[in-house]
């Protein structure tokens, strides 16, 4: 592939592809932007560096800052309809990523990256997504406490449960103390302690597949798992000793300095802020012999190409956008997205930590092929009941066979009940229109007089992290509606109530003209106006108003004085949309919509 000099032109998007950009650098119309959605990754330090390099390619951020962003990309993925440059958190079924993605296998970027992460990537001898970044979990232990006790830090379960714990019984130390008060911990501790063995075989990893399509059971498959799970409960390193309080409770009791081990993670490696006290280190979940110890891996981000990109007439989009990975996947080019956020790994060759980094030892052991990757990605219906399972398991209120029936039982609801779906898009809806649609739905939600709700756009000023996540995000892809696809754009998310003011008709209308200046920094954002029959509304006139988004200064001085409707955005979305059944543009409402000069 030719190289070529360039640079990057910053761009932005206002919610779709088609929408008119802002935030020019310069111009290059010979070159069309290549896309990539930010979904709370700021990319101004990458443009910056690409810019240094290649002066005539352009880049436009597709902002994101709903509450869904797993949910959207995979949508993305399976519709077809994402940023040339797609980034997701999840590795989705490699026949999507056949459908839609670019075969990286064929081009020198691969080899930019170190093999064992590829590997766990590798679709049939194809390699459509690369591993950018991705936090290692694992055990924490009090590493201080065991050199001034002399004993030696287990590589082994065999010698955990033979020598390390009686040693520690012997001292007078407790061995360990586990987070249990979200199920997603005990659910997160069955499946790390198994992917030591089985669930990280070849045949565990088809095993998984088949599950989670429910063309197999778990009871018979898990129980090598089971049985070596009951180990670590009998010897004490797994236990629920503190029953359910809060992390930091817990946390704070490891601190004191008298407890060996910890499951379930911290983001620091020693007792004081300030790195005095105590010295805390990470070991792997580690099999019977040490032979298939684990560090548990999770991806952060990981890239691909969309595959529109290999269409006739694209050859200059898909050499820019093959550019601006090359440069992602250097050193600059990692420390320019990820800087020096100590949970993050970087997967490109040649990459290092310093030798007194807690993580140095973990990411030698990776490289090695000492790793198995979180279990997540379809297991979302499964977790809160296994996990409450296996904590009642360690309780010892259940055998762990009753505990894993229960995946059985899961699978068996899932299988009766199916995904329930919400109507279905049958166009593609920019942000805006989502923000629209979004008024409607909580105007009849909550018979207000009128709905403000903004919606999120890019602004080269603000980073990822502050754009605005409390109005409509992202676009409404084609397809059925379950909660999952609501989430996406919805400004309520999941469980966010309805919030009303009552606001005289001057009020609300300055508020739809000035936006929501959410952070105070004078970068607003801003609202679509609705009325509930389209009516004008009178200055002097107090009106019953929803709002998606306060300004800063509002929130702060509380003088919108607003009321609980009580009423979940989600559910109110859910009814409305059931009723709808097919959504379009011709379903809004276009004349509720107030324009405010």
């Amino acid at each position: 592939m030719k190289r070529m000099k360039a640079a990057v032109l910053l761009t932005a998007m206002m919610g779709t592809l088609c929408v008119p950009t802002v935030g020019w650098a310069d111009e290059t119309e010979d070159h069309e932007p290549i896309t990539i959605m930010d979904a709370n990754r700021d990319y101004t330090q990458l443009i910056e560096l690409v810019h240094e390099k290649y002066p005539e390619i352009n880049i436009e951020i597709i902002p994101y800052k709903g509450r869904n962003a797993t949910a959207y990309m995979k949508k993305q993925l399976e519709t077809g309809i994402m940023p040339d440059i797609y980034c997701t958190t999840q590795i989705w079924s490699s026949e999507l990523q056949k459908e839609h993605l670019i075969d990286l296998s064929q081009y020198a970027i691969t080899d930019m990256y170190n093999q064992v992460r590829l590997n766990e990537l590798d679709a049939d001898g194809a390699i459509y997504l690369l591993p950018y970044d991705y936090s290692i979990s694992g055990i924490i232990y009090n590493k201080t406490l065991l050199e001034n006790k002399n004993i030696e830090l287990p590589t082994s379960f065999a010698q955990l449960r033979d020598e390390t714990i009686p040693a520690l019984e012997k001292e007078g130390i407790e061995v360990s103390a586990c987070l249990m008060n979200l199920p997603g911990y005990p659910f997160q501790y069955f499946f790390n302690v198994a992917s030591t063995g089985f669930i990280n075989t070849l045949q565990g990893e088809a095993w998984q597949n088949q599950f989670i399509n429910g063309e197999v059971k778990a009871s018979e498959a898990l129980q090598s798992s089971i049985d070596y799970f009951q180990e670590w409960i009998d010897c004490g390193m797994i236990n629920e000793n503190y029953g359910i309080v809060e992390n930091g409770e817990l946390l704070a009791h490891f601190e004191e300095g008298n407890t060996a081990f910890l499951l379930g993670g911290m983001q620091k490696f020693s007792q004081n802020e300030d790195g005095s006290g105590d010295q805390y280190g990470l070991m792997p979940y580690l099999s019977e012999d040490g032979s298939k110890n684990v560090y548990i891996t999770n991806n952060t981000r990981l890239y691909g190409l969309n595959k529109d990109l290999e269409q006739e007439g694209n050859e200059q989009k898909l050499e820019d956008a093959m550019h601006v990975l090359e440069v992602m996947s250097t050193n600059e080019g990692c420390n320019a997205l990820i800087g020096d956020v100590i949970t993050s790994m970087w997967s490109i060759k040649g990459y290092k930590v310093s030798e007194e980094s807690p993580y140095a030892d973990a990411i030698q052991q990776i490289n090695n092929g000492y790793m198995a990757p979180l279990i997540y990605n379809g297991w979302e219906g499964y977790s809160v009941s296994f996990g409450e399972a296996v904590r009642s398991w360690v309780e010892g209120k259940q055998t762990g066979e009753e505990a894993v029936a229960v995946l059985d039982e899961v699978q068996q609801q899932k299988k009766e009940s199916g995904t329930t779906y919400y109507g279905e898009a049958t166009e593609l809806l920019d942000t805006k229109q989502a923000a629209q649609l979004s008024g409607q739905i909580f105007l009849e939600a909550t018979g207000a007089d009128a709905a403000l709700i903004s919606y999120n756009i890019y602004q080269p000023e603000v980073l990822s992290n502050l754009e605005n996540g409390y109005g409509a995000n992202g676009q409404i892809l084609p397809g059925k509606m379950s909660e999952e696809d609501i989430t996406i754009f919805l400004p309520t998310g999941w469980y966010d109530t309805l919030q009303t003011a009552t606001l005289t008709g001057n009020q609300i209308k300055q508020m739809a003209k000035d936006g929501c200046d959410l952070r105070g920094n004078g970068q607003p954002y801003p609202y679509v106006l609705m009325t509930k029959d389209g009516s004008a509304l009178e200055d002097e006139n107090e009106y019953t108003v929803v709002i998606c988004g306060i300004p800063k200064v509002m929130k702060e001085s509380g003088s919108l004085n607003l009321q609980d409707t009580g009423i979940v955005g989600l559910d109110a979305a859910k009814e409305y949309l059931t009723k709808v059944g097919e959504l379009s543009s011709a379903t809004l409402d276009d004349y509720l919509v107030q324009i405010v000069e």
